[in-house]
């Protein structure tokens, strides 16, 4: 089937659909935390991270001295092997449910425009299949991104009639805590070794990605 087109912040953007069996409801599925499309409808050719980690070690190689490292193109071995993987909408397909999918907005950073964007892409769902039953089938950030949606959206949720996350951190995550642990560390450290000490190993340490700590 054709993708439906839809427009926003001022670019068209496109939502993958399949056909199925109009009798069965429709599934929107939402990729997580930096993925695409891909991740949600082939996830062999992206994310590529298919390997078999069940496999059983190979043999002990020994190649002896060399002048080169034993990485990359110099590598003697090779990684895990590949499994075969089916994307959701693979499976679902094969079960005549019609799938839709596209690729968010932001995809690692804050929900506000994904749920504005998700709004759109909703509306434009709802025009296509005016009466047809939707579920949401997200991953990750994605169930996050729906609990958002849900909240801020109720008039666009009549169709919606099954909710299904897979690994969504709806009770928070141990990461969250990272920041207020490494800040109490931080404080540790400046009322034993002292605060210029500190600053100046954290400025050595700090790339564009990190964020700085300042001085109070």
């Amino acid at each position: 089937m054709d993708p439906i087109t839809y427009d926003f912040s001022g670019q068209e953007r496109q939502i993958q659909v399949t056909d199925g069996d109009p009798d069965r409801p429709l599934v929107l599925l939402l990729h997580g935390t930096g993925g695409t499309v891909s991740d949600m409808t082939t996830p062999a050719a992206y994310p590529d991270n298919n390997y078999d980690f069940a496999v059983p070690f190979p043999p002990a190689v020994t190649v002896g001295w060399r002048a080169y490292p034993g990485i990359g193109v110099w590598s003697c071995c090779d990684l895990d092997p590949k499994k075969d993987v089916r994307s959701w909408r693979d499976v679902l397909s094969s079960y005549k449910f019609r799938t839709a999918a596209y690729s968010q907005v932001d995809n690692d950073g804050f929900l506000a425009r994904p749920v504005e964007e998700l709004q759109v892409v909703m509306t434009a769902l709802a025009k296509a299949y005016p009466r047809t039953p939707i579920v949401l089938l997200a991953h990750s950030r994605g169930g996050l991104l729906v609990r958002k949606f849900l909240k801020d959206s109720p008039a666009l949720t009549g169709q919606v009639r099954t909710v299904i996350t897979l690994h969504s951190p709806h009770t928070g995550s141990d990461l969250a805590s990272v920041a207020v642990s490494l800040r109490r560390t931080v404080e540790d450290l400046r009322s034993v070794v002292g605060t210029d000490i500190v600053m100046a190993a954290l400025a050595g340490c700090s790339t564009s990605s990190t964020p700085t700590l300042t001085r109070k």
